[in-house]
């Protein structure tokens, strides 16, 4: 009901109707979590003595429940600057509840008020008034003042215990503790659960926060490190490599020089030949390797039939392609001509015709057996993205595992690389899925096409509500590891 049709209709108590939304309109609302409930209790008990209210909004669903705080837009400052020095949780929300209707009463918990499952509350000068979702009372203001009649002493109302939903850290059950092994050389191998359950595959999907993302790609990648056998880190982000450069056990093979690191915003740091001879000596591996690439740009059959002519001329780099194909007449000046729109297309990127075509870094050896790091940030770059698929074609053709971050990849892209072990970030590769922390919308979506899929079996005593919430909670080095239906909660140590 609107402002004035309340006004109108002379309800009772309509100014303090009124009174009441304008204030919930004009206050900034919070969804809270904490780790104690008596020190938030104390937090916002000497908060209340300095403005004039504090809204509260507690529901609870599924077994989850959700605590929201609200102040006047002029005191939002406040609450959000202490919440990192006292150890609580704030995050602004776009899903806060309807306000409930009727009249507040005194009280001294949220929880045990009429038993409802919605409370709306008022905290002032530290004293709690409430409207339970289960009815409102007979008497009392429909928006209570710091005068209205309380006999509870200020203070000794009662905040809900840090459940799930309001936890900061909730738990169902103890972290399987992840370490990389080598029991199979095909797939990754993570450990075991208490149940006896392999984590790993041939294919990992890390799904969620691009940051969490980075960072448990970059707890894989050192782990790997302790023992490299052969590692390529892709990162079409820029943000895995810096992480990694500051590892020891990454540092120390790049001291040693069982690693290479290859940025291509970084001038004369060496760059890559995608149309480097394979090493097996096999000339229709290579072949196979130039089609896959130059078909990925665009390029139709009679472009593509002049590779193994351009072969069979000593072509070994993209500059000897180009100068071939500008001498190219009669018939096949057309295919010719159209082949170097698309390398012209390529070189238009500086700083990716300047990597593909000076001082290129034999990155095969390397992968081989120890690691190579390459950084080349797509930002929505068709050079950018030719760049990192010229990438994957060397490494494909070597026995090492492969890491991309952020690199979006077509089908064929990824048949290219059937035979290789990946993990890949933000994208469900059918087989192993490690779901990072998330907000609450993306692990929603995640979780659901997971569900569809037949992926996520979530454990009996959690529902999926319930598995939402902990994704959101999730902390450093920590996931949910779905494979086979199974599904455990584990953590980098």
């Amino acid at each position: 009901m609107r402002v004035e049709e309340v006004l109108r209709l002379g309800r009772p108590g309509s100014r303090q109707l009124v009174g009441r939304h304008r204030w919930d309109k004009a206050t900034g609302w919070y969804r809270l979590r904490y780790a104690d409930g008596d020190k938030m209790q104390s937090v916002l008990n000497l908060l209340s003595r300095h403005v004039d209210r504090i809204g509260l909004r507690w529901r609870q669903e599924d077994g989850v429940a959700a605590f929201y705080v609200g102040v006047a837009g002029r005191y939002t400052s406040i609450l959000t600057g202490i919440a990192d020095d006292l150890g609580f949780s704030l995050s602004p929300t776009d899903d806060l509840p309807p306000p409930l209707n009727g009249r507040f009463t005194p009280a001294v918990s949220l929880e045990s008020s009429g038993g409802g499952v919605a409370v709306d509350a008022y905290l002032i000068n530290e004293q709690l008034f409430i409207l339970t979702g289960t009815g409102s009372a007979e008497e009392g203001p429909y928006f209570p003042q710091a005068t209205a009649a309380n006999d509870h002493r200020p203070g000794e109302w009662q905040m809900p215990a840090p459940s799930l939903g309001i936890s900061t850290r909730p738990t169902w059950s103890e972290p399987t503790p992840l370490t990389l092994t080598r029991t199979d050389d095909s797939q990754w191998s993570l450990g075991r659960t208490e149940d006896d359950i392999e984590l790993g595959g041939l294919r990992l999907g890390i799904l969620g926060d691009e940051a969490a993302v980075a960072e448990w790609l970059a707890r894989l990648v050192a782990a790997h490190s302790e023992r490299p056998v052969g590692l390529a880190v892709i990162d079409g982000q820029g943000d895995l490599i810096p992480r990694l450069l500051v590892n020891p056990s990454v540092a120390r093979l790049l001291t040693s020089r069982q690693a290479t690191s290859l940025d291509v915003n970084v001038v004369g740091q060496g760059g890559i030949n995608p149309l480097m001879a394979a090493h097996s000596g096999d000339l229709q591996e290579t072949l196979a390797r130039w089609r896959w690439w130059f078909q990925g740009m665009g390029l139709s059959e009679p472009n593509l039939a002049l590779l193994p002519q351009a072969a069979g001329a000593g072509v070994a780099n993209l500059a000897d392609l180009y100068h071939w194909l500008e001498q190219q007449s009669g018939s096949t000046f057309a295919a010719a001509a159209g082949f170097r729109r698309v390398l012209d297309r390529l070189a238009a990127n500086p700083a990716v015709g300047r990597w593909l075509t000076l001082h290129p870094t034999d990155i095969q050896p390397l992968a081989e057996r120890g690691l190579v790091l390459i950084s080349c940030p797509y930002k929505q770059s068709w050079p950018r993205l030719q760049a990192l698929r010229g990438v994957l074609g060397l490494v494909a053709d070597t026995s090492a595992d492969l890491v991309l971050h952020q690199v979006p990849l077509s089908e064929a892209d990824w048949a290219r690389a059937h035979s290789i072990r990946i993990a890949t970030s933000n994208q469900n590769l059918g087989e192993t899925v490690v779901l990072t922390r998330c907000a609450r919308r993306q692990a929603e979506e995640v979780i659901a096409g997971l569900r569809q899929q037949k992926q996520a079996k979530r454990p009996p005593q959690l529902s999926y509500p319930a598995l939402v919430e902990y994704v959101q909670q999730l902390g450093e080095g920590e996931a949910l590891v779905m494979r086979g239906g199974h599904l455990a909660r584990a953590t980098w140590q």
